[in-house]
């Protein structure tokens, strides 16, 4: 197991190595993954595991949390109940003995072609902002144009949805900027990449969850 506090990208799920012609993949518990070696030896490494299927939530604690073990008895963070703030979703995340980590915030779209955004706030650091690649250059009075001109050369709909895997796309990318600087850059649970040391690896981990969890999904028929 990697030291989660050291990581600098991260994945999520249950791959431990991937699979080729010659070999198949191999599967571990669903946790947070570091990528660690090149080529054949590269293998994806837990840092933080996910809540066992079937553990049973303490009253006055709500997920996602994070544990050290597979079997989810050494807790290292965990969320409040959600709080609805001036419109705004607030997920409080405190560390195993219930100090407080950090917040992150579900902030309502600006526009109606947009999805929700996010907030990271960390004690002592500026505000961290994920924006979506597309919104970030989309402004001024012809952004919904835009918007809707980049959806369907996507595919109609996902660019506005947010839809993780419809018709074949990727996860929305999301950058993370904080004061004009970037400080994480993500693509749903497939991948995320720190590029600020201050930023606690914590709360981003968090932060990947809950998008992920709020992102729309394609509807099966």
């Amino acid at each position: 197991m990697v030291e989660w506090s050291r990581v600098g990208e991260f994945t999520v799920g249950e791959e431990e190595r991937p699979g080729t012609s010659d070999r198949n993949a191999a599967r571990g518990p669903r946790a947070v993954r570091t990528p660690v070696g090149e080529g054949r030896g590269r293998v994806f490494v837990p840092c933080a595991y996910l809540a066992p299927h079937g553990l049973p939530l303490p009253e006055g604690v709500a997920g996602p949390r994070l544990f050290l073990d597979p079997e989810g008895e050494r807790l290292l963070t965990f969320l409040e109940p959600p709080e609805d703030v001036d419109g705004e979703r607030h997920f409080r995340v405190r560390d195993a003995d219930g100090g407080p980590v950090g917040t992150i915030r579900r902030v309502p779209p600006s526009m109606r072609l947009l999805h929700h955004t996010w907030r990271i706030d960390q004690p002592g650091r500026p505000v961290v902002e994920g924006r979506n690649e597309w919104a970030a250059t989309a402004k001024g009075p012809d952004a919904a144009r835009k918007l809707a001109r980049r959806a369907l050369a996507r595919g109609v709909g996902v660019a506005m949805s947010g839809d993780e895997g419809a018709y074949g796309f990727p996860p929305r990318k999301l950058e993370w900027v904080a004061d004009g600087q970037r400080v994480m850059v993500s693509q749903g649970q497939q991948s995320a990449a720190i590029e600020a040391d201050w930023l606690d690896r914590r709360l981003a981990f968090t932060a990947v969850l809950l998008e992920h969890r709020f992102t729309p999904r394609k509807k099966r028929v």
